[in-house]
């Protein structure tokens, strides 16, 4: 029934719902998306859809440095082979993160099926993918 369960969360991981995968990367080790900010750099940056990565940077770096701020870096999103989560690695901990997100950070929120909506992730679904999420560092869950 575990086993069960990993597979489908492997599914949602991968799907286009939840798509964990377009930054936590194929096999899980972070190396999806790497070219994404804080929400907070991200209100400096609303000019970024028609510059390249470079141009996005300097003239990022040049208005934050005469705001008196720090150079941002990009948000490196989690190895989760590792099982160390922001947050807590407690099954209850990373349905929690998948449902809400993380405030602040490019981790959204899980789309969730509302009453007669078809399109969404069903908690039993957020469970199948806490399963999968602590089956990769080997441990377990429900």
């Amino acid at each position: 029934q575990l086993m069960a369960s990993i597979e489908k969360g492997k599914a949602f991981y991968a799907g286009p719902i939840a798509n964990c995968v377009s930054c936590h990367g194929p096999n899980q080790l972070g190396d999806g998306e790497v070219t994404d900010y804080d929400d907070w750099v991200k209100d400096y940056a609303d000019a970024w859809i028609k510059e390249t990565v470079e141009e996005k940077k300097a003239r990022l770096l040049a208005q934050m440095q005469r705001r008196g701020s720090l150079e941002p870096t990009n948000i490196i999103p989690r190895n989760l082979r590792t099982g160390v989560f922001r947050g807590g690695d407690r099954p209850e901990d990373l349905y929690r993160r998948i449902q809400n997100g993380i405030d602040g950070t490019p981790m959204p929120s899980a789309m969730m099926k509302k009453p007669g909506q078809d399109v969404g992730l069903a908690p039993d679904d957020v469970w199948h993918l806490v399963n999968f999420i602590q089956s990769l560092s080997g441990a377990s869950s429900q």
